[in-house]
């Protein structure tokens, strides 16, 4: 089992135009100040728009000297606007 959870979130986070559009802002540096993604569920259920993702599934797919080669992951990402 592969824990690809922080790297969808940096891409996510990285997407410029993506924080743009769900209203977050980006100061002169290029550094993300205030964003709308989140893993699981938004601390604040009235905030729009905002991004939630979460891993649907995670099953080792491929195993060689007992250890996982390849992962079949299943990432799902909402939009609520």
């Amino acid at each position: 089992m592969k824990d690809i959870k922080p790297l969808v979130y940096q891409a996510l986070k990285n997407d410029v135009t993506l924080i743009s559009l769900l209203g977050g802002i980006i100061n002169v540096s290029g550094s993300v100040i205030y964003q709308r993604i989140y893993q699981l569920a938004a601390p604040i259920a009235q905030e729009f728009p905002r991004l939630v993702f979460w891993e649907l599934d995670n099953i080792g797919d491929t195993y060689a000297e007992d250890r996982e080669q390849n992962s079949e992951i299943s990432i799902q990402i909402d939009v609520y606007t």
